[in-house]
């Protein structure tokens, strides 16, 4: 296992946000070379997968990114606020701001 590898299986996250490769490539030194994008992200996928990680994979423009992101995570944490709501019903549920 290569370095990433033993990192990422130290890690457990409720919920991994994986990024199509659908967008203009932009060259800096933190992405993969524009030839190897999409085996790098199906590299990715596979390994997610393999592992059994909860993923969702977001494609999309940036502000459709962000917003899938966003939902994806409101999503994840329903349940608990729902439960924290429950257990403190004088707590105050905050409003998403507008944009």
């Amino acid at each position: 296992s290569t370095h990433i590898e033993k990192q990422a299986m130290r890690e457990n996250y409720d919920l991994y946000l994986l990024m199509d490769d659908d967008t203009p490539f932009i060259d800096d030194i933190h992405r993969v070379d524009q030839n190897s994008r999409k085996a790098f992200m199906q590299k990715c996928e596979a390994y997610l997968q393999s592992q059994g990680k909860n993923y969702i994979k977001i494609s999309g423009n940036w502000a459709e990114r962000y917003i899938k992101a966003e939902n994806a995570c409101e999503k994840l944490m329903r349940p608990i606020s729902n439960s924290l709501q429950k257990q403190h019903p004088n707590l105050k549920k905050t409003k998403k701001p507008k944009r």
